[in-house]
């Protein structure tokens, strides 16, 4: 049976609405740019050619590694502020320090016929402070995620995690088990964790003090391109290029919900169109004035 799936359900007092999600690309920026101009962002139209985003919430910008190998900002609504001049090899990937002080950025093969590149930059010049080199020649540096604290960042090496202290910027771990390429990071809330996935259709699951390997999660049926932890660091997503996600995972996720709980299967919905069936945003909205707070 195909179909949207639609979880509703709540911890604590906090309304949660999980549906299916469209299949992301590599170049995930690219939905991110539209969903910020639907939100009434106002962003330059040469910032589609964007590989990676970064957003720092408190000084209100947000960065973009692009095709050209060009890092450019700006502030929503605002005038785009000067780029950063990298060596010129297309930007797949940016890790940003918490406190806003340092930038990495992630190369594909170099101009020159080096393998991919790190380099690190201080923001608040806008100058390139180094490069950091990754074990061995590889193809790309796909992916960056940074610890909470910033102490650290763990950067994908082909089929490799490495895992950087920021004091040195030497590498202090290794995370092997993938079979294939890395295409995306993401560290637990507490750091105690790293979530990568894969081309080898898997997501993993990581001690970032160890580069121990902790659980393989397996069910894709085709490349994994992005992954994602909830704020609380109790669930983990991940989208997938198999364009589909079978009713039993939701029945299955439904089923691990605390109550109140409510679900909904829509057929014939695509992963896109969640909000165009009308029953959706009703059952979503009776849902909410049920069960929260002065919600009837």
């Amino acid at each position: 049976m195909s179909g949207l799936i639609v979880r509703l359900t709540l911890l604590a007092v906090v309304p949660m609405v999980v549906g299916a999600c469209a299949p992301p690309s590599p170049s995930s920026s690219h939905g991110s740019i539209k969903w910020l101009r639907r939100l009434g962002r106002r962003i330059p139209e040469k910032f589609e050619e964007a590989n990676a985003l970064v957003f720092h919430a408190d000084a209100e910008w947000i960065m973009a590694g692009c095709e050209s190998g060009r890092i450019v900002w700006w502030k929503p609504g605002g005038d785009a502020l000067a780029p950063l001049a990298t060596s010129g090899d297309a930007v797949r990937a940016l890790g940003l320090d918490p406190k806003g002080k340092w930038l990495v950025s992630g190369h594909s093969v170099a101009s020159d016929g080096r393998g991919g590149t790190l380099q690190l930059w201080d923001i608040e010049h806008g100058t390139k402070l180094r490069d950091l080199t990754p074990t061995g020649r590889v193809a790309s540096c796909g992916a960056i995620a940074t610890s909470p604290d910033g102490s650290w960042i763990v950067t994908a090496n082909q089929s490799v995690l490495e895992v950087r202290d920021t004091k040195s910027w030497t590498v202090v771990s290794t995370c092997r088990g993938h079979e294939d390429g890395i295409l995306d990071l993401e560290v637990g809330p507490d750091g105690l964790w790293i979530a990568s996935c894969s081309l080898d259709h898997t997501v993993r699951l990581w001690d970032s003090v160890t580069g121990e390997q902790k659980l393989v999660l397996r069910g894709h049926e085709d490349i994994v391109y992005t992954v994602a932890a909830s704020p609380n660091g109790a669930l983990l997503a991940s989208g997938a290029r198999d364009r589909t996600i079978p009713t039993r995972y939701g029945r299955r996720l439904f089923e691990a919900a605390p109550d109140p709980k409510e679900m909904l299967v829509v057929d014939r919905a695509n992963h896109n169109d969640l909000y165009d069936f009308p029953q959706v945003s009703e059952r979503i909205i009776d849902f909410l004035q049920r069960h929260l707070p002065g919600g009837g």
